[in-house]
């Protein structure tokens, strides 16, 4: 599918680049209308062939992970019509807070947002984590039974079980990692149910990639 093609070029620009190509305001308004940057220090078919991947319009993706992976490999051409940000744009300093490599603490990720569950892997994967994730509150349940993770982040709004439901559940039935509240919503009440039922952070979208990573590092400082 062009949606499975579009996020594993959002995972390997985030691979090469250290940041998602959509990291600045509302992400939403970000993908529907900023062309990403170029990827710098990278071969330029790999620069052409990952912004194909990405494109807005997924009929200009590539048809297939086959097509994807020869034109990583320069060995089919990436048409010229790709449009992307000049390399001069996009020349900064990235920065990230990286996790030591001899320590991978787990984080489940659970959003009914596919693109939001991509970024969310995409910002933690480079950053050293080993990331899971869930499209709502069943679905998390039914991992966190099979497995330990060190740090939950997820939305409130959720088909099936929300994210306060989620908490609740948790709490009820002594899951005791952390719990980072990351949703849209501002509301007073959300707000309370959440740190009632155990949250340790409740951060609003758009969020800041870099206060995000902060928080998760404080939260499994120590884990191994």
């Amino acid at each position: 599918l062009r949606s499975d093609i579009y996020s594993l070029g959002i995972l390997m620009y985030e691979c090469f680049n250290g940041t998602p190509p959509f990291n600045e305001g509302s992400i939403e308004t970000q993908i529907m209308l900023k062309n990403p940057s170029a990827l710098l220090n990278v071969p330029e078919h790999v620069n052409k062939a990952i912004m194909k991947a990405i494109s807005k319009h997924p009929e200009n993706r590539w048809d297939s992970a086959n097509d994807f992976f020869e034109a990583l490999s320069s060995r089919i051409e990436v048409p010229e019509e790709v449009h992307v940000a000049s390399k001069q744009e996009s020349r900064r300093e990235v920065t990230r807070q990286a996790v030591p490599p001899s320590v991978k603490p787990k984080v489940l990720v659970v959003d009914d947002e596919s693109d939001i569950r991509t970024l969310l892997r995409a910002v933690l994967s480079v950053s050293g984590y080993i990331v899971e994730d869930a499209s709502d509150g069943e679905k998390a349940v039914e991992q966190l039974t099979k497995r330990k993770f060190d740090v939950v982040i997820s939305d409130i709004y959720m088909p099936n079980m929300d994210g306060i439901q989620l908490l609740k559940y948790m709490r009820e039935n002594e899951f005791r990692m952390p719990v980072i509240i990351v949703t849209a919503s501002t509301s007073e009440k959300d707000i309370l149910d959440g740190y009632n039922w155990g949250a340790d952070y409740y951060i609003t979208k758009p969020f800041n990639n870099e206060r995000l990573l902060e928080i998760v590092s404080e939260l499994t400082r120590g884990t191994s």
